[in-house]
């Protein structure tokens, strides 16, 4: 979806009350492109946040020494500007590592075989203490461990073409990203209705959920983005 597209609902429907220079047209002043593009994006993240909207798999080198694992560029293989010593993810210079975990969904061995998570009675449970942490009791440097988890939306750029620059928007999700548009464009100029829109979202998102507009975590899986780093 072009972000052309996205400046013309907001502009004309209920945003059309906040002043961001919005017309029939659906056009909007460009001296409100950064705070519209800003709340887009925020919008962005708590969508693929709530939804696994982009799922992406990374490989995990363990080291018999490591216990903790973070999931920071300073320890991709292919940052050449860290001095971080073990460089566990394996990440290549057509496809790094970019910070961009909300959290891990999923862990495999190279038997393919699924890790528990979080799992305080299976003895064998790897643990994520944060979100992009992963605790690994009895690892091995001869294994290896493949990570699944929801990455976050590409940053949009306030200064974007808005008539070239498309957005990774799932459709069935625009509805949603309007209202949590509305939401923040209205929370400097009138709390109340700010609030109601915050309201209408979180109401939206759980019917969503309930009405299965995507599959749970654990099914999206077996459509993993084609990133996995070997």
């Amino acid at each position: 979806m072009l972000l052309a597209d996205l400046f013309s609902y907001i502009s004309t429907l209920d945003s059309s009350s906040i002043n961001i220079g919005g017309d029939d047209n659906g056009d909007i002043a460009s001296n409100h492109y950064p705070k519209v593009i800003n709340a887009i994006n925020l919008a962005m993240i708590d969508l693929y946040t709530e939804f696994p909207v982009k799922v992406r798999g990374m490989t995990i080198q363990l080291y018999s020494h490591i216990t903790e694992y973070y999931l920071d560029s300073d320890y991709a293989a292919t940052n050449t500007e860290s001095t971080e010593v073990y460089k566990y993810i394996t990440d290549t210079a057509n496809n790094p590592f970019t910070d961009d975990v909300i959290h891990i969904v999923t862990a495999f061995n190279e038997e393919g075989e699924e890790f528990y998570l979080d799992n305080e009675e299976e003895s064998l449970s790897l643990y994520t203490p944060s979100y992009n942490i992963l605790q690994h009791p009895y690892p091995s440097s001869e294994n290896a461990v493949f990570l699944t988890y929801k990455a976050l939306p590409t940053k949009i750029p306030t200064n974007s073409d808005v008539d070239t620059y498309k957005v990774g928007l799932p459709r069935q999700l625009l509805n949603l990203l309007l209202v949590y548009v509305n939401y923040k464009l209205l929370s400097s100029v009138n709390k109340e209705e700010s609030m109601a829109k915050l309201n209408e979202y979180l109401s939206l998102v759980t019917k969503a959920k309930t009405n299965g507009l995507f599959l749970s975590d654990e099914a999206a899986n077996t459509k993993i983005e084609d990133s996995k780093w070997e």
